[in-house]
C-alpha cells in the first residue's frame, strides 16, 4: 500500500512527463491542422513523416539498452561495472550510418549528416536519462523532452519567419536541439564505463521488442513515410493528408498517457511483477485463483474489445465516419495493449510477446493486401487498432 506522500511524488512524475510529451504532440498538430501560417500543410506533413521515422531509426539504434538500463539502476555496483564501448561501436555507429543514408534516400541527401548527428547524440542523451530515471530522479528526462521537440518547434517557427523550412532546415534544426538536450543530460550524468560488456544476445530480444511495438502502434505512420510515389497509400490529397497526421497525434498523446501510468502503477504492484506461484493441491484451482486476481483488467479488457470490435465493424461498413473514430478506438485499445506488455516484460515473458507481436503484424501485412494497394486512408487508420486487437487475442497469461 502507497503512502500519501509516495503517491504524490509518482502522481507529480506522471504529471511531469506528461506536460512535457503533450506540447510536442500539440506543436505538431498545430502545424498539420494550419495553425501557423508560415509554414505550409505540405511542409508540415514532410515533417511529421520525417520525426515518425526518425523515431523509429533511434528506437533501432538503442537497440533495447535503454531499458537494460533502466532495469539495472537501482543496483549501483552492477550498473557501473557495465562498458558499452562495443556496443556503441560495433552497433551504434554503423547503424546511425545505415539510417542517416536511409533518411537522406527518403528526405534528400541534405539530411544525412544532420541527422546522423542528430541520431547519435539523442540515442546517448537517452540511455543517460533512463538511467536517472531509474534512479528515481525523472526531472533531466523531462527538461530533455522539452529541450528536444519543443525546443525545435519553437525554432522551427521562428525560423519560418525569415524563409520556407525544407527538410535540410528541419533537419538541422532538429539536430541543434539533440546536441543541446545532449549537453545537458551529459552534465547530470554519464554513461557507464565499467569493464563488463553487456551480452548481445540479451538486447537483440530486447530491440527487437521496441521495434515491433513501434510498429504495432504506428505502422500507417511508418507505411505513409515510406511512400515516396503513392503507390502505397491512396488519397494523399493535400487536405486529407493533414487531417490524418493530425488524428494520429492525438491518438500517439493519448497512448503516452497509459505507457506512463504503467510505468509509475506497475513497480508498485508486487503481485503482477512476479507468476503466481505453483499449487502442489490444485493446478486448476491456482489458474482460477490467478485469473480472479487479475479480473479487473481482464474485464476491462474484454470491454475495451467488445467496444472496439463494434466500432470498427461499423465503420466499415459506413467509411463516411469520421477519421477519428479508428484513432479513438486504437488509443482505448492501448490502455490494455501497454499493460499486457509491461507485465509480459516484467515476468520475463520475451519470447511469447516477441510472438504475438510478430503474428499481429503479420495479421496486417494480410489486412493491407486483402484491402489492396494503393491503400486508402480511412482503410489504413483501421491498421494500428486491427494489430492491438490481434496482438490482445494473441498475448496468453
Amino acid at each position: 500500500m502507497q503512502s500519501p506522500s509516495m503517491l504524490r511524488r509518482d502522481l507529480l512524475k506522471l504529471a511531469e512527463l506528461l506536460a512535457t510529451g503533450a506540447l510536442a504532440a500539440a506543436a505538431i498538430s498545430l502545424l498539420l491542422t494550419g495553425r501557423v501560417p508560415s509554414i505550409p500543410p505540405a511542409a508540415a506533413v514532410d515533417i511529421s513523416l520525417y520525426l515518425t521515422l526518425y523515431a523509429l531509426m533511434s528506437t533501432g539504434i538503442k537497440l533495447g539498452v535503454d531499458g537494460f538500463l533502466m532495469a539495472k539502476a537501482a543496483e549501483p555496483e552492477a550498473l557501473n561495472s557495465i562498458s558499452l564501448r562495443r556496443f556503441c561501436i560495433a552497433w551504434m555507429l554503423p547503424t546511425t550510418a545505415c539510417c542517416a543514408l536511409f533518411a537522406g534516400w527518403r528526405f534528400g541527401w541534405i539530411v544525412v549528416l544532420p541527422c546522423a548527428v542528430g541520431l547519435w547524440l539523442d540515442a546517448r542523451a537517452i540511455l543517460i536519462a533512463v538511467m536517472l530515471t531509474g534512479r528515481g530522479d525523472s526531472t533531466p528526462m523531462s527538461i530533455g523532452t522539452l529541450l528536444n521537440l519543443p525546443l525545435f518547434f519553437a525554432l522551427l517557427v521562428l525560423a519560418s519567419l525569415f524563409t520556407v523550412p525544407n527538410m535540410g532546415v528541419v533537419a538541422a534544426l532538429f539536430s541543434v536541439t539533440s546536441i543541446i538536450r545532449f549537453l545537458f543530460l551529459a552534465g547530470k550524468g554519464a554513461l557507464p564505463s565499467g569493464s563488463s560488456e553487456i551480452p548481445m544476445a540479451v538486447l537483440a530480444g530486447l530491440g527487437l521488442q521496441q521495434v515491433l511495438n513501434f510498429l504495432l502502434f504506428r505502422g500507417d505512420q511508418v507505411l505513409l513515410g515510406l511512400d515516396r510515389s503513392g503507390s502505397l497509400v491512396g488519397g494523399l490529397a493535400e487536405a486529407s493528408l493533414p487531417a490524418y497526421l493530425a488524428s494520429a497525434k492525438f491518438y500517439e498523446m493519448a497512448c503516452s498517457v497509459t505507457v506512463l501510468i504503467c510505468m509509475v502503477a506497475l513497480p508498485r504492484n508486487r503481485q503482477l511483477a512476479e507468476r503466481a506461484p505453483a499449487s502442489t493441491i490444485s493446478p486448476k484451482l491456482t489458474r482460477l485463483a490467478d485469473i480472479a486476481a487479475r479480473s479487473p483488467q481482464g474485464y476491462l479488457t474484454g470491454a475495451l474489445v467488445a467496444v472496439s470490435l463494434v466500432a470498427l465493424v461499423l465503420f466499415w461498413l459506413s467509411a463516411d465516419w469520421p477519421l477519428y473514430i479508428p484513432f479513438a478506438v486504437a488509443a482505448g485499445l492501448a490502455l490494455p495493449v501497454n499493460f499486457r506488455t509491461f507485465v509480459a516484460l516484467r515476468q520475463d515473458r520475451l519470447r511469447p510477446l516477441l510472438k504475438a507481436l510478430l503474428g499481429a503484424l503479420l495479421g496486417g501485412v494480410v489486412f493491407l493486401v486483402l484491402v489492396g494497394l494503393p491503400v486508402p486512408l480511412e482503410r489504413l487508420a483501421l491498421l494500428a487498432p486491427i494489430q492491438m486487437l490481434l496482438f490482445l487475442g494473441l498475448l496468453r497469461r
